[in-house]
């Protein structure tokens, strides 16, 4: 690893002049504020290859060629011998750096970086052939997180598509599936309200808990449960799922709707939730209902039921009024077996993910840690 120098010894650092407000919809230029994704103006201050860096909020780190402009909190960070230091090699630096600068930010609610805190930056400066090499080696890693992000993406958008294909669009019903109320066909319970303060536990003989935080749409994060101890908050059996339910949020973010499945069965559910259990199971598959209850058929009648507003409380009354289609059991039970095919590519898609960014990171600060 090359000795490392002060970052300023090789740079120019300036900062834009403009209000964020100086912004124009459809501009021609981008303008880096301190948000993630540059907005668009007009006019441009600068005309150069440089790294850019927010000032302020989330500390975001862009590169970019040519001209633009930038806010006034907004770091613009040229090269002053592109062949003593490589602007891409900067960026990665900076990308690695950011964190440092984080913990050297200063100021109350929102905090700020100093000029002096980018200067004093202590960069590895190894000849220029090794600068590209490492930002080849480097952008190789960051385009393989990316694939494998888009990867994911492609998984997920696989759900729907696979919906629609079997099912059709519940609102225009074009295959003519019978329709029926969620009450004439479920129970809907609500859920426990958890004593304030109650000590949580991971001992075996306490009581889990699902919230709604805990419910996510078609799937429950597990690995967030709570758990209580039983002399705390007894199990009342008016209050425990059971493996043919749904659950739904009604509180909070409302309207997303997960199935137990029978590694929940048994689990309590707090406040803020319900359950929707089948009064004949002949009839629905969880699966297949939950997919329903996320549906955009689904989630208009939510909307219309609470008044579309986003704080509030949906009562389980009004949730017993919406409108359901009924597929046959056996088609709605094939929809639940391919998705889970589709979930199983979806967990491998994020295991690759997961395991590309760490390499990405892992090449990141072996190239700049010194």
């Amino acid at each position: 690893m090359a000795r490392t120098s002060s970052l300023g010894d090789f740079v120019r650092v300036r900062t834009g002049k403009l209000d964020a407000n100086a912004a124009h919809e459809n501009g021609k230029y981008p303008f880096f504020t301190c948000s993630k994704e540059p907005l668009a103006i007009n006019t441009y201050s600068f005309d150069c290859e440089c790294v850019l860096l927010a000032g302020n909020g989330e500390f975001h780190v862009s590169y970019y060629s040519g001209p633009f402009d930038a806010y006034q909190r907004t770091y613009v960070i040229e090269s002053l011998d592109v062949e003593r230091l490589s602007v891409s090699y900067l960026y990665y630096f900076m990308r690695y750096y950011s964190a440092e600068l984080r913990k050297l930010s200063v100021g109350g609610v929102i905090k700020f970086i100093k000029l002096g805190n980018i200067k004093d930056a202590p960069i590895p400066i190894p000849p220029i052939s090794e600068q590209r090499r490492i930002v080849d080696l480097i952008s190789r890693a960051e385009g393989i997180v990316r694939l494998r992000r888009e990867a994911e993406k492609k998984a997920a958008e696989l759900i729907p598509a696979l919906f629609l294909d079997m099912f059709g669009d519940p609102a225009a019903n074009p295959k003519g599936w019978p329709s029926a109320a969620i009450g004439d066909l479920f129970d809907v319970k609500g859920g426990k309200r958890l004593p304030k303060g109650a000590p949580y536990s991971e001992e075996p003989t306490a009581l889990r808990y699902i919230r709604a935080t805990d419910i996510k749409a078609d799937r429950i994060n597990e690995r967030n449960l709570v758990f209580l101890f039983p002399e705390v908050q007894k199990s009342i059996s008016r209050y425990v799922v059971a493996a043919e339910d749904v659950v739904i949020t009604i509180a909070g973010t409302i309207g997303v709707a997960a199935p137990i499945g029978s590694s929940l069965s048994g689990v309590n559910l707090t406040e803020n939730a319900a359950m929707i259990r089948p009064k004949n199971q002949a009839r629905t598959n969880a699966i297949f209902f939950s997919s329903l209850m996320n549906s955009a058929f689904v989630q208009r009648q939510i909307e219309a039921l609470t008044g579309r507003v986003t704080i509030g409380k949906l009562a389980l009354e009004r949730i017993r009024l919406i409108e359901i289609r009924l597929p046959p059991l056996p088609l709605q039970q094939e929809f639940g077996e391919k998705l889970a095919m589709v979930r199983s590519i979806q967990s491998q898609q994020s295991n690759a993910t997961v395991k590309a960014k760490a390499t990405f990171d892992a090449l990141l600060t072996q190239a700049f840690s010194g």
